[in-house]
């Protein structure tokens, strides 16, 4: 699942909280949505433009709706986003060498393959 500035919004909290609360700390990554949907208090309000750096505010967000702190949110969307798309491990990454490498033994390997539009991918 995708978190984004809609999670910010105060129309959206109770609506996307409890499904933010209700997701595992290892099925979700962090998402800007594109330059439509900023967090809210981002810019001058409609027609202002989200950027990927703000993210931050949906972390914290996150966070407080998971009541676990920033660091574990921003560490387990890492890890995450490593699985989801099956990257090697950053070491060069600022704060990489902190985050576990992901096992091979755990569930993260229920995630099935996807390709560039989603799909599952063959297996031809």
């Amino acid at each position: 699942v995708g978190f984004g500035g809609l999670l910010t919004h105060s129309k959206l909290k109770d609506s996307v909280g409890e499904i933010a609360f209700d997701v595992p700390m290892d099925r979700f990554v962090l998402e800007s949505l594109g330059p439509r949907f900023p967090p809210a208090g981002v810019g001058d309000g409609r027609g202002s433009f989200s950027h990927p750096a703000l993210i931050t505010h949906v972390a914290a967000e996150l966070s407080a709706v998971k009541r676990v702190s920033q660091d574990e949110i921003f560490e387990a969307a890492f890890r995450n986003v490593l699985r989801l798309f099956r990257l090697p491990r950053a070491r060069a990454c600022s704060g990489a060498s902190d985050v576990p490498e992901p096992s091979e033994s755990s569930s993260d390997s229920a995630l099935p393959a996807a390709d560039m539009t989603g799909q599952p991918a063959s297996s031809d």
